[in-house]
């Protein structure tokens, strides 16, 4: 006797954005890419901060924390702002949209 586990509807092939204000950003969520982030942000030192700016660069595509200030109208974005911007891409692109995120506007599809 066989079973059969249909995990079809479970698959997300949908593209992921991320929303900030009244703008969408890409999430480049492909398993290659989310891999590669994975580890070379385990491979970098803790206080790595251009490491986790590359991390985003690779997620969202190369400069895009000057682009979000820039669309929203900011010089700079708040430590808080940043580590919360780093969290919630990370946890859209692992698929773990939780705490970060929680509360703060995350929409499911």
């Amino acid at each position: 006797m066989s079973k059969v586990v249909d995990i079809t509807s479970r698959l997300r092939t949908e593209e992921l954005f991320i929303k900030i204000g009244d703008k969408l950003y890409k999430v480049n969520n492909g398993r290659t890419n989310v891999l590669a982030v994975m580890k070379f942000v385990k491979e970098s030192p803790e206080d790595d901060v251009e490491a986790l700016e590359q991390g985003l660069d690779m997620l969202l595509g190369k400069g895009c924390v000057k682009k979000i200030e820039k669309d929203l109208g900011v010089k700079e974005l708040s430590f808080y702002s940043y580590q919360m911007l780093i969290e919630s891409t990370l946890e859209a692109a692992t698929g773990n949209e939780g705490s970060a995120a929680e509360g703060d506007g995350f929409q499911k599809s």
